[in-house]
C-alpha cells in the first residue's frame, strides 16, 4: 500500500473514529431497546445468561468466523487474477473496507475504497461488483426456491428451479462458478448460524425445513433494502419479527438472536478492520 493510499484511508482522527465505533456500538443497541422496545423490560441476568451461553458462544466463533473466512476468501480468489494477493492481504483489503463501509448502504463503501489497493481500479472495481453481485444471485435464488416451498407449491417446481440453476453453473466459466460456490458455501454458514440461534432459543421443536424456508425468505427480504451496516439492526429485527415471531413468546428471544448476529457479522469484522489498519499505518502489524 502506497502513501497515496494511506493517505486516502486515513483521514484526520483515525484514532477518534475506532473510539466511536465501539461507542457507535453500544449506543446502537441501547437506543434500540429504548425506542424500538419501550414496553419490554431489559431482564439483565436474561441477557447474562444467554451471552455467557457456549453453545451461543461457539456458534459465534466457529460460524461467525468461518463467515468471514470464506469472504476473505472468494475476495482472494478474485483479487488474484489482477495481482499476487495472500491471505492476509485480501483479509486485510476485506476487513478495513468493510469497516470503511459501515455508515453506506448495501456496503457501497467499498467499490470506493477496494480499488485503491490496485494499479488497474477500473478491473477492481468490476471485481467487487462480482464479489457483491453474486452473493446476491444465491441470496434471491434461494429466496425464490423457498418462496415456492413456503407457499406449498408443487414439489416439482422449488426442484426444477434447483435443477435449472445447477444447469446454468455448468455452462459458465470456471472462475465464475468458483465465486458462485463460495456464495453458496457463505450462505450456508451465515444462514446456519441463523438457523442454529433460532432453534436454541425457541420454545418448541420447529419444523427444520420450513424453518429454513423462513430464513431463506428472510435473507432475500432484506437484500432489497438499503441497508447500512453499522444501522441496521433495528430494521432486521423488524423484519425477523415478521418471519420468525411466532417461535417465540417472548419478544427479547429474538431480539437478542439478531443482537447477536449483528456483533459478530458486523461489529467485530468492522471494529477489527478499523484496528488493523491503524495498526499497519504505524507498521505494528
Amino acid at each position: 500500500m502506497n502513501k497515496v493510499t494511506a493517505k486516502i484511508l486515513n483521514p484526520p482522527g483515525y484514532t477518534l473514529k475506532i473510539v466511536a465505533y465501539v461507542i457507535l456500538g453500544f449506543s446502537v443497541i441501547y437506543l434500540f431497546y429504548i425506542f424500538h422496545h419501550k414496553s419490554l423490560r431489559v431482564d439483565v441476568m436474561f441477557l447474562a445468561t444467554r451471552f455467557v451461553n457456549p453453545l451461543w458462544a461457539g456458534a459465534g466463533i466457529v460460524l461467525g468466523g468461518l463467515n468471514w473466512v470464506l469472504r476473505i476468501k472468494k475476495w482472494q480468489f478474485l483479487a488474484s487474477g489482477l495481482q499476487k494477493t495472500s491471505f492476509k492481504d485480501a483479509a486485510f483489503q476485506q476487513l478495513s473496507t468493510f469497516s470503511w463501509s459501515f455508515f453506506t448502504p448495501f456496503n457501497s463503501g467499498e467499490f470506493v475504497q477496494k480499488p485503491l489497493f490496485f494499479d488497474n481500479k477500473k478491473a477492481a472495481l468490476k471485481l467487487v461488483a462480482y464479489e457483491q453481485g453474486s452473493q446476491m444471485i444465491i441470496t434471491l435464488w434461494l429466496g425464490i426456491t423457498a418462496l415456492t416451498i413456503y407457499f406449498e407449491f408443487p414439489v416439482y417446481i422449488p426442484v426444477l428451479l434447483l435443477i435449472t440453476a445447477a444447469a446454468v453453473c455448468i455452462f459458465l466459466r470456471k472462475k465464475f462458478r468458483n465465486i458462485l460456490l463460495l456464495s453458496l458455501l457463505r450462505y450456508f454458514v451465515f444462514g446456519g448460524f441463523l438457523l442454529i440461534l433460532l432453534i436454541l432459543s425457541s420454545d418448541r421443536t420447529p419444523d427444520i425445513f420450513l424453518l429454513g424456508s423462513q430464513i431463506a425468505l428472510y435473507y432475500a427480504a432484506v437484500s432489497f433494502i438499503p441497508l447500512i451496516p453499522g444501522l441496521d439492526l433495528p430494521v432486521k429485527t423488524s423484519v425477523a419479527y415478521l418471519f420468525f415471531s411466532g417461535l417465540f413468546p417472548a419478544e427479547n428471544s429474538l431480539l437478542l438472536i439478531m443482537l447477536w448476529l449483528w456483533i459478530w457479522n458486523t461489529f467485530f469484522p468492522a471494529l477489527a478492520g478499523q484496528l488493523w489498519f491503524y495498526l499497519r499505518l504505524r507498521k505494528i502489524f
